[in-house]
Order: C-alpha cells, then structure tokens, then sequence
C-alpha cells in the first residue's frame, strides 16, 4: 500500500524535480528514489505494525492485511493500493514481472484512537476508487490522521493466475510498504491453506520480520493435482 500527502503546492515542485532539473539549488532522483525522499520528509505517518493473513483455496486467497499507523501529525493520507500492471519485485524466471489482475471484492475500514494496537477492530468503512494508469492500476482511498494511531483493515479475494505451464501464482505487494516514514516496526505473515491446496511461497525463502523496509514481494505457486487436471480436461 502506497501512500501519498495532500499537498498540492508542493506535489508540483516534487514533480519539476523529477524531470531531473540541473538548476541550482535542484537535484534528479530515480522514481523509487525519489519517493522515498519524499515519503521520508512529508509523509505523515510511520507504519508501526502490518499483519497478514493468507487463506489459500482451490479458487484463489483470501487477504486479510492490517495495517496500524503512528501519526507524526494531523493531514490525510492518500493510499494506493497496487492493481493490474503494478511492478513485482521477485528475483524468478517465468513469473510475471507486473501484477496480472486488480484485486476483487476489496473493503477498508479504519479506526483512530490514542491507544490503539493491531488487534483493535476498525470500524468505519472508506470508499474506494478504481484509478487506471500506464504505470500500475490502483484502489484509492483517503485516511485521515485525526489522532495519534490509525489502524486499517483492507479484505479482498485475489484468483489464482494460470501460467501458459499450467502453475498457477498469487503476489502480494510487500515493497510499497517502504515508501512510508521509516521502517515497517514488526511484519507477521500468516499461511493458511498452504499443504492442502499445494501451495508454495516461492519468493522469498525467508521474510524478515522487525524493521523492515522491504526490497522484494511475495510469490505464491499451486500445482494442480493430478485430480485438478483430470476434472479439467
């Protein structure tokens, strides 16, 4: 989930920057590195907490994300979430290198407070909007950073995408999370489903777990049983 500050003066500046502008007193950054400049100077909030739970099934995964914010200041926070196109990070052979379908069937909900934890419920449902682009589609919504921790919830069901081989892959973005202020404080990543249904995480071998700014995505593989192909057939 990418995050972006509503400041409209200055998001034209950023943009000049980009160009790569020789100017004195300008500098040009990379895309990515510029924002993780950006992100590390206005972004409001640093991301405290993620916690991820995975349902695997004959038909797709479930998602269950939780993200819990600590608010370094009070604005809105304009969130992306990664869809069809969107770069994936993974260091594999035959795999897709960009998101192959947006998310379906997704909600966000939030809930701010002075003492929340990730185990808070989030109880108000946010809009989402579907934005198309060259660079990544997207699912937007806005947070409001009114209080000192902000927690979100997003649900969705991802289908499973059949390579031309017949394996079939799920990604999770993980990378967009070292956008926000500083690391990720702790990750928690549950499995649920993967021996039944013969999944495997084929990216990466390990996740860290504390401190993390993460420079790769997950990657999930099925193999249809012989019983699958059978039923196909």
């Amino acid at each position: 989930m990418k995050v972006g500050r509503l400041f409209p003066g200055r998001v034209v500046v950023f943009c000049l920057l980009l160009a790569g502008s020789t100017a004195s007193g300008c500098f040009s950054l990379t895309r990515e590195g510029y924002r993780s400049w950006w992100a590390e100077r206005f972004a409001p909030a640093t991301l405290a907490e993620e916690h991820l739970t995975l349902e695997f099934d004959e038909t797709g995964v479930r998602v269950f994300a939780s993200f819990l914010f600590r608010n370094e200041r009070q604005g809105v926070m304009l969130c992306q979430f990664p869809g069809r196109g969107y770069p994936v990070k993974h260091g594999l052979a035959g795999v897709p290198a960009m998101i192959p379908e947006t998310p379906g069937q997704m909600t966000v909900h939030v809930s701010h407070g002075e003492s929340l934890n990730i185990g808070s419920p989030a109880l108000h449902a946010l809009p989402l909007r579907p934005v198309d682009s060259p660079a990544g589609d997207t699912l937007e919504f806005l947070v409001e950073c009114t209080n000192l921790m902000t927690r979100v919830d997003i649900r969705y069901h991802n289908r499973w995408h059949r390579l031309a081989d017949g394996r079939q892959v799920f990604v999770y973005i993980l990378t967009s999370g070292a956008l926000w202020r500083g690391p990720i404080g702790s990750l928690a990543v549950t499995e649920r489903g993967r021996r039944a249904h013969g999944v495997e995480r084929i990216w990466p071998t390990d996740i860290p777990r504390t401190r993390l700014e993460p420079d790769f995505d997950l990657v999930y593989e099925r193999r249809f049983p012989a019983s699958d192909e059978r039923e196909r057939e």
